[in-house]
């Protein structure tokens, strides 16, 4: 780990229990987004709605708001996903049914992808004397740091840069979208 100065080997977390219980086997026609509670995602959704009733799309989106079975979900088309954590255990129980799933892309990845939960102190963090520690370009830990004076527009070189290290990049044939239109 960065902090630590331990290499420890990058394992994935496959959800093979829900590959058994519920592959992916479309039955209806609709796009399922799922649910998500970040900030970022109501006035998504608003927009989404807006723009679905405008296109006649209201029928082909539904919006997960209770919880639902993996036999469930795997009945719809796709999933539409909002990252709210670099490693997110649905995206691996969704990924392992074989569900088509869109996610967004860069820049907007980056609204959803790093929450803006507190970070400890950078002194408790990182243990500058371990032995093997990492020094890459950017530092994962300044730009997700909560203040006042943080925007958005900072920090997009670190944040692409450890977004290579996300579930949400490293995984192949996810379908990305860059805006809600």
């Amino acid at each position: 780990a960065f902090q630590a100065g331990v290499r420890a080997p990058y394992v994935p977390c496959l959800s093979l229990h829900v590959a058994d219980v519920a592959p992916y086997s479309p039955t209806h026609h609709e796009v399922l987004f799922f649910r998500s509670s970040l900030p970022g995602a109501s006035p998504f959704r608003r927009i989404l709605k807006l723009m679905a009733a405008a296109w006649g799309w209201q029928e082909r989106i539904v919006f997960m708001t209770t919880s639902m079975s993996y036999a469930e979900i795997a009945s719809y088309r796709a999933v539409v996903m909002l990252p709210h954590i670099p490693s997110a255990l649905r995206l691996s129980d969704m990924y392992a049914m074989g569900m088509p799933l869109f996610i967004p892309d860069e820049p907007l990845i980056h609204k959803f992808v790093w929450p803006d939960d507190p970070l400890p102190l950078l002194s408790v963090a990182i243990d500058l004397d371990a032995q093997n520690r990492s020094n890459p370009p950017y530092s994962p830990l300044d730009f997700q740091i909560t203040d006042e004076k943080r925007k958005f527009y900072k920090h997009i070189d670190d944040r692409h840069y450890w977004l290579q290290y996300t579930e949400w990049q490293v995984r192949p044939h996810l379908l990305r979208f860059s805006s809600a239109r």
